[in-house]
């Protein structure tokens, strides 16, 4: 089995051991995980490997930084189950596309359009068979380019809420910026309803 090395230490081995939905089934626990710009996307796949794989669960996987279309074949190669995958795609729509209709996926018009996002993410959710169930929100760093901060924070703190409560576990995806960053106060203003925070090092 092929596993993820970055900067020296095991990812995959990492996701093994931190990651709640492994451990228990319905935690609905809340984590964040801060990468490099430039390992996201192996991470972002690994991840989606781990879940649907390794840990047997099925989720909802809001995309922001590739279209749908494109996104799948990607994942499938990568080892990925998308058949225990529900998408919501806000990026397609906002480049003109006009996708084909499909049961797994839900075409939000544009990253501005949280509260679309939401009812998307909320709507699958009844869907999933998995005893272990999740949601990863890939980017929040992409989303907070087209929000206002304290939006950001309200919709991420409502979703989590409803996850919760839905014993649902949740991992929100950033790609690290510089320092002083408005993603640094996202952070910050998100540390209440985080149950856990995985950093990549660059």
């Amino acid at each position: 089995m092929t596993e993820l090395t970055i900067s020296g230490f095991n990812f995959t081995e990492l996701l093994r051991k931190r990651l709640p939905i492994y451990h228990k089934a319905g935690g609905g626990k809340i984590t964040l995980l801060d990468t490099p710009q430039q390992y996201h996307l192996p991470v972002t796949l690994e991840l989606l490997r781990v879940l649907t794989t390794e840990f047997d669960s099925s989720g909802v996987y809001m995309t922001t930084m590739k279209v749908y279309s494109e996104l799948v074949p990607i994942l499938d190669g990568q080892g990925v189950d998308v058949s225990k995958i529900y998408f919501v795609d806000v990026v397609s729509k906002m480049y003109g596309l006009e996708p084909e209709r499909t049961p797994r996926c839900e075409f939000v018009s544009s990253p501005i359009n949280i509260q679309s996002i939401k009812n998307a993410v909320s709507g699958y959710l009844d869907k999933l068979t998995s005893q272990r169930r999740f949601v990863v929100f890939d980017s929040l760093t992409t989303i907070l380019l087209y929000n206002s901060l304290p939006r950001i924070v309200q919709f991420t703190t409502d979703i989590a809420e409803h996850l919760k409560a839905q014993h649902v576990d949740a991992i929100l995806v950033m790609m690290t910026t510089a320092k002083g960053s408005t993603n640094d106060k996202l952070i910050a203003e998100l540390k209440p309803i985080l149950d856990d925070r995985i950093d990549i090092p660059d």
